[in-house]
């Protein structure tokens, strides 16, 4: 009986080998080396050989298409392998790129915390020039006092589109493990709808902060480049 589960066993794991095994064919125009006249004839190729999967292929897409814009001759010489290689890459160093932005903005948040507090409507009783003031408080979670904070208090509605967008920054030091409230006014144009959406209807606002930079008074920086 033991044999038998043994060979039936065995028998699943070679079928299983055999199916991938089979799914899993390397394409053999992956060194088939691009020229001025060929590449229609390669993707053509590709599609009748339907080997490659449908990442590579993607790879592939981008790739002709965005290596091309930079120097149109830039594909001749290079093989199909080589230019999904160079789109690989490309995505490898944008995705560290994103990465070192998140991680950054994540560590500046988790040493102060911002909070917008409403809007006020200013008008100049003289010169009828418009402004809206931001009112907002920064708190600070480090045992160390908080010299800069700068980034932006962005305005999204409902369908996660951004209206606008206002640079804050703290006009005086943060103490540490303390917190201050501030105000920056900011002129409102009647006849920019966004301007209009912010003033009026900011309440249905979604309210995001992005940061951008934080400096402790020791010195020690953070900075979205």
């Amino acid at each position: 009986m033991r044999t038998l589960k043994l060979m039936v066993s065995l028998t699943l794991i070679f079928c299983v080998t055999a199916f991938w095994g089979c799914n899993n064919k390397e394409s053999k125009l992956l060194e088939q080396t691009i020229t001025k006249t060929n590449l229609s004839e390669i993707i053509t190729n590709l599609k009748n050989e339907n080997v490659m999967d449908s990442e590579d292929i993607m790879l592939f897409s981008n790739a002709i298409g965005r290596v091309s814009n930079i120097k149109i001759d830039s594909l001749n010489g290079k093989t199909v392998q080589q230019v999904i290689e160079i789109q690989k890459e490309y995505l490898r160093e944008n995705s560290f790129k994103q990465l070192a932005i998140t991680g950054t903005r994540v560590a500046m948040n988790m040493n102060y915390e911002i909070k917008y507090l409403g809007l006020q409507i200013l008008k100049d009783s003289v010169s009828n020039a418009e402004g809206n003031t931001i009112l907002y408080e920064i708190k600070n979670n480090h045992d160390q006092a908080i010299k800069t904070v700068k980034g932006f208090l962005q305005f999204y509605n409902q369908q996660n589109q951004i209206i606008k967008q206002f640079e804050l920054d703290n006009p005086e030091q943060i103490p540490a493990n303390g917190s201050l409230q501030f105000y920056k006014a900011f002129a409102h144009n009647r006849k920019e709808v966004r301007d209009s959406l912010v003033r009026y209807h900011n309440a249905e606002l979604i309210v995001r902060w992005q940061p951008q930079y934080l400096e402790f008074t020791d010195g020690t920086k953070l900075e979205v480049k």
